[in-house]
């Protein structure tokens, strides 16, 4: 199912109180495009790259904790969240063949490094991409984004970033964080950084702004200090929720993913720098 594209060497947990954001249409955000969606209901195909994460790819390459996904075959071009280090980005983009001219908007989901830093190579070598940020993101990572020649669009509540394409806006957790959520054929699929709102409160709001079975969760989950018992619960939860596959990875913990795989069995995605997922592969398309 899931092909690999490298082929160079190289607590406390906390209650979270989570609001979901109704969407505004009159927030959505109006961009001219250059590549259409068939408009039919729905994306009809999706690409996701992994090109940072701190699992590595077998054959060995540059790992460093962070997280960073790839979005193609949706009307924009989008990377999702920018790693820890812009070099190591660059040097991953590179050995699996992706021009970051081709990204047009950033989405980061929260403001930590492992997600944000790699934004100072990424910018300056992509065309002035939109950078999609949270109100509540510090000034001083805007004025960054600004001063690398992005262009900085927040936003605090629900958004479509382009056709069937949407932010949960702003959840409270550890960590001020937003996660994406795409609306496909096959169900939705939803798209998180660290999950530090909880992975089982960002899929509930992900059914709460949009129609269709959740078909694929993958990202951090942040359980590197739950117990097993604390993350059979969120396991459980999950399958309640009827998500059909889980690809947990960066923050979620070797333990607790070995936990999600015993449980999801066929169903579990391991990812890993240079996976690659497409709308086909989980829908068993030949």
């Amino acid at each position: 199912m899931i092909k690999s594209l490298l082929s160079i060497g190289s607590m406390t947990i906390l209650f979270a109180v989570v609001i979901c954001q109704p969407l505004l249409a009159d927030q959505a955000m109006s961009m001219k495009d250059s590549v259409q969606v068939e408009d039919t209901a729905m994306l009809q195909d999706v690409r996701l790259d992994i090109i940072y994460d701190n699992y590595p790819h077998p054959e060995g390459e540059i790992t460093l904790w962070g997280f960073s996904c790839l979005i193609r075959n949706t009307q924009k071009t989008i990377l999702f969240d920018a790693g820890d280090q812009g070099d190591s980005l660059m040097a991953n983009m590179a050995a699996l063949g992706i021009d970051p001219k081709i990204i047009e908007l950033v989405v980061i989901s929260h403001d930590h490094a492992d997600h944000t830093r790699g934004l100072g190579r990424l910018i300056p070598e992509s065309q002035s991409p939109q950078v999609i940020l949270l109100e509540s993101f510090s000034s001083e990572l805007k004025e960054q984004v600004k001063v690398l020649g992005g262009k900085v669009v927040e936003n605090s509540k629900s958004v479509e970033i382009c056709p069937y394409v949407f932010t949960t806006g702003e959840m409270q957790g550890r960590a001020t964080e937003q996660a994406l959520v795409l609306q496909t054929r096959g169900g939705l699929i939803v798209i998180t950084g660290c999950a530090h709102p909880g992975v089982v409160n960002i899929v509930k709001c992900a059914r709460e702004m949009l129609e269709g079975e959740i078909l694929l969760v993958m990202g951090g989950f942040h359980l590197l200090q739950h117990s097993r018992e604390a993350v059979n619960g969120i396991i459980s939860e999950l399958q309640d929720l009827s998500v059909k596959y889980v690809a947990p990875t960066h923050c979620t913990g070797d333990i607790p993913r070995q936990i999600f795989k015993d449980a999801y069995g066929d169903n579990f995605i391991e990812l890993e720098i240079g996976s690659t997922i497409t709308l086909s592969d989980l829908m068993d398309e030949k």
